[in-house]
C-alpha cells in the first residue's frame, strides 16, 4: 500500500474531533495535514469536482450506510484530478464513532445519548425514530466506529483500505454523554486506537 507516515501519535481535540492523521507517500505531502481549513468537506458529486477544480484535498462526510458506498466518490475526485492534469489530493473520511474499555461498555454508554441526538435531528428531517437494532448494526457494519480500542482500530483499517483514504476524522461528542466519558474515549483513541491502526497498516 505505500509507505504510512503518522502524523500524530495521540488524538488531537478541535471542536468534537479527534484525528487519526496519516498520509500515504503521494504527491500531496505533510502541507495538506497542517491546514485543516483547506480540506472540502461533503459527499456530493458538486463537492467533489469543486475539490478537484480548487486544487483541495476532499473530506467524505461518511455518517450513515456502509462506507464503501462512497467508493464512486471517490473514482470521480480521481477522474476529475486526472482530466485537470493535477495531482490527487488527499482524501479523508469523517465519521461518528466513541471508544470505551469493551465493545459493550462502549455501546451501552453511547447508545442513549446517540438515540436522543439522532430522534431530535429526526424529527427535523422526517426520519423514523431510530431503533436498537438499527444502532447495532451500524456499528457492526456501518458507519459508527463505536466499541474497543481493537474494534474501532479495525473499521478504520477496513474503510483505510476499502476507500483508499489518508486520514480518518472521528467525531466522538454525542448528545450529552459525560465529560469524564468523552476524555476517556479521547485517551483510548489516542494511546491505542491510533496505533493499532498505525501497527496494522505498516
Amino acid at each position: 500500500m505505500g509507505q504510512v507516515k503518522i502524523l500524530s501519535k495521540s488524538a488531537t481535540a478541535r471542536g468534537h474531533f479527534a484525528s487519526c492523521c496519516y498520509f500515504l507517500s503521494t504527491p500531496t505531502g505533510d502541507r495538506d495535514a497542517e491546514h485543516d481549513s483547506r480540506w472540502r468537506r461533503g459527499a456530493t458529486s458538486e463537492s467533489i469536482l469543486r475539490a478537484a477544480r480548487y486544487d483541495m484535498p476532499m473530506m467524505l462526510a461518511v455518517i450513515g450506510g456502509d462506507p464503501e458506498r462512497f467508493k464512486p466518490f471517490v473514482e470521480l475526485y480521481h477522474r476529475a484530478s486526472e482530466k485537470l492534469g493535477r495531482p490527487v489530493r488527499a482524501i479523508g473520511v469523517h465519521s461518528t464513532g466513541y471508544v470505551a474499555d469493551t465493545d459493550a461498555q462502549a455501546r451501552e454508554e453511547f447508545w442513549p445519548e446517540y438515540k436522543r441526538l439522532r430522534d431530535r435531528i429526526g424529527t427535523e428531517r422526517g426520519w423514523p425514530p431510530l431503533k436498537r437494532a438499527n444502532f447495532d448494526l451500524q456499528a457492526d457494519h456501518g458507519s459508527l466506529y463505536v466499541g474497543a480500542p481493537e474494534t474501532v482500530a479495525r473499521k478504520i483499517v477496513a474503510v483505510v483500505n476499502s476507500l483508499g483514504i489518508s486520514r480518518f476524522d472521528m467525531k466522538y461528542s454525542s448528545g450529552t454523554l459525560p465529560h469524564e466519558k468523552l476524555l476517556r474515549s479521547i485517551e483510548l483513541y489516542g494511546s491505542k486506537v491510533i496505533p493499532l491502526v498505525r501497527d496494522i497498516l505498516g
